[in-house]
C-alpha cells in the first residue's frame, strides 16, 4: 500500500471565492478541508505468483505487453545454471541471452516456443564462473515478432558443478568413472554394497518412451566413503551376488575450507549401462538365429566382409569418440527405428538376395527380419553375445503375428532388443522377459515363462 495525501487547495480556493450567505459556510469549509487532508490508502498492483509444476517453484506471471519486462533469476543446479523468468500469458515464446565476454555483447542462447516454459537449463557452463543472462518475451505477428522489454541482466556465479558419472561392470571388477572438472581440486567417491536376492529384478530398460528403469534402485542404500582422488576413475573388485552403487562429488579448498559440488547421479553395477560398457567385446563373424516357433528351423547367420565394410563405414560417419558402447547401441536402435522404411510388395521383393546389413544401412528398407537382423549383426560385430529370434508377437494363438527380434546376454541374463520401426512407433531395448509385452514362444507370452 502507498499512503497518499490529497491536497484541498483548489477546492478551498473555490469556496473562499464564493459568497457565503449562511453561517454554516465556515463549518462546511473547515469540514471539507479536514476530510480532504485525511490520509487515504490506495492499493498498488501486486504481482501474481503461480506454482510451476515443471520447476517446482512459484514465480510471477503477467499478461504479454511491449511495455513490460520479465523478471529474471538464475542459480546453479547440479551440472547447469537454471534460469527462470516471468511467465507471460499471450506470448508465443521467449528468447534467452547470455553475455559473451569475447564479443562484448549479449548473444542469443535459446529460442523457446510457447508461453508456458518460463525456464531454461544452461548446461554449457563451467564451475566457479560468472554468467549474465537477459530474457524477453515475444508475440508472432506474421513473419515478424513483437517483443516485450528486455529484462534486467541477472548475474550468477556458478558453484562446483556435479560431474557426469558412468560405471562399467566386468566379471571380476567394477570401474566407475566421471567427467573431469578443471576447477576442482579432487573428487570423493562413495559406494554402497548390497547382497541381491533371487526376488530382486535389477536391470535397465530403454523403451520407445525414452524411459530408463533400474529395478532395485529403490532399495535403501547406506553410502560409505570409498576414495578421495584427483583422478577421474576408480575400480574395485566385484563380489558375485552383490550389487554396487556409486556416487561422486567434487571439492575445492577455498581459504582453508572445502566447498563441494552436489552429488552426481547414482550408477549401478547391475544396470545395462554398466554391463554393456564393461563387456569384454570380441568381434564376431556370425550369430545364431533361434526359433521360438515350430514352423521355422534355427540357423546361423554369417556376417560377410561386405557387411563389415558397411558397418565400419557407418561407425565412422555416426559414432563419436566420446560415445560409450552403450551409447552406440542406443544410437543404433534409434537410427534403425527412425531411418528405415517398412516396405511391402515390390519394394520388399527388391531386397531379395541382400543381407539385413545391406538392406538396412545401404537401402534403408526392410521388415522386422531386416532391421532386427541388422541390429543383431552390428552388436555381434561390436563383440556382444547376441542372437536373432524368430517368434511371434501377440497374446494367444488366436491373436499373434510373425516377428523377429534380438536378444543380448548380459551377466547370464537375456534381454529383448527390438529396434522396431517408425510405422508402429515401438522399440524396446534392454527389456527383460518378465517385463515384456506380447513377445511369444510356442504360443505363450514370454513374460509368463521367461527363457532366462
Amino acid at each position: 500500500m502507498k499512503l497518499l495525501k490529497k491536497t484541498a487547495a483548489a477546492a478551498i480556493a473555490l469556496l473562499t471565492a464564493a459568497s457565503c450567505a449562511f453561517s454554516v459556510c465556515t463549518y462546511a469549509y473547515n469540514d471539507f478541508e479536514e476530510i480532504l487532508e485525511e490520509e487515504v490508502e490506495v492499493e498498488e498492483e501486486v504481482p501474481v505468483y503461480e506454482y510451476n509444476f515443471f520447476t517446482d517453484s512459484y514465480f510471477p506471471t503477467a499478461d504479454f505487453s511491449e511495455d513490460i519486462a520479465p523478471e529474471i533469476s538464475a542459480e546453479t543446479k547440479s551440472g547447469s545454471v537454471f534460469v527462470q523468468w516471468t511467465q507471460m500469458y499471450g506470448a508465443d515464446g521467449y528468447r534467452i541471452y547470455r553475455y559473451d565476454s569475447a564479443k562484448k555483447k549479449y548473444v542469443l542462447l535459446e529460442d523457446i516456443e510457447g508461453y508456458w516454459q518460463n525456464y531454461y537449463y544452461d548446461s554449457d557452463v563451467e564451475s566457479l564462473t560468472e554468467y549474465s543472462y537477459k530474457v524477453r518475451a515475444y508475440r508472432n505477428s506474421g513473419n515478424d515478432k513483437i517483443y516485450s522489454r528486455s529484462s534486467e541482466a541477472y548475474t550468477v556465479r556458478s558453484g562446483l558443478l556435479s560431474v557426469g558419472i558412468s560405471a562399467a561392470a566386468g566379471s571380476k571388477s567394477v570401474r566407475v568413472s566421471w567427467k573431469e572438472d578443471k576447477a576442482a581440486d579432487g573428487y570423493e567417491v562413495y559406494y554402497s554394497k548390497k547382497k541381491l536376492k533371487k526376488s530382486d529384478t535389477v536391470y535397465m530398460s530403454y523403451s520407445s518412451a525414452g524411459s530408463t528403469f533400474d529395478f532395485g534402485m529403490d532399495m535403501e542404500y547406506s553410502f560409505k566413503p570409498l576414495k578421495r582422488t584427483t583422478k577421474t576413475s576408480y575400480s574395485i573388485k566385484k563380489e558375485p551376488g552383490y550389487k554396487y552403487v556409486f556416487k561422486v562429488r567434487s571439492y575445492k579448498t577455498v581459504n582453508g575450507k572445502k566447498i563441494y559440488s552436489d552429488y552426481s547421479d547414482i550408477v549401478s553395477s547391475t544396470s545395462a549401462v554398466a554391463l554393456v560398457n564393461g563387456y569384454p567385446a570380441k568381434q564376431k563373424s556370425s550369430l545364431d538365429v533361434v526359433s521360438y516357433r515350430s514352423d521355422i528351423k534355427e540357423w546361423k547367420m554369417s556376417i560377410s566382409e561386405n557387411d563389415k565394410k558397411i558397418m565400419k563405414k557407418f561407425a565412422k560417419e555416426h559414432f563419436t569418440d566420446d560415445m560409450t558402447p552403450f551409447d552406440k547401441i542406443i544410437y543404433l536402435s534409434e537410427y534403425i527405428h527412425s531411418e528405415v522404411d517398412y516396405v511391402y510388395g515390390d519394394d520388399f521383393n527388391s531386397l531379395s538376395g541382400l543381407s539385413p546389413v545391406e538392406a538396412v544401412f545401404s537401402k534403408h528398407k526392410g521388415q522386422c527380419y531386416q532391421y532386427n537382423g541388422a541390429f543383431a549383426a552390428f552388436m555381434a560385430y561390436m563383440g556382444y553375445d547376441v542372437r536373432l529370434v524368430a517368434g511371434h508377437r501377440g497374446t494367444d494363438p488366436d491373436n499373434m503375428w510373425s516377428h523377429y527380434w534380438c536378444e543380448i546376454c548380459l551377466d547370464g541374463k537375456y534381454y529383448i532388443m527390438d529396434a522396431g520401426n517408425k510405422k508402429d512407433g515401438l522399440y524396446n531395448v534392454f527389456v527383460p522377459y518378465e517385463c515384456s509385452y506380447k513377445y511369444m514362444k510356442d504360443g505363450k507370452e514370454l513374460y509368463k515363462s521367461p527363457t532366462a
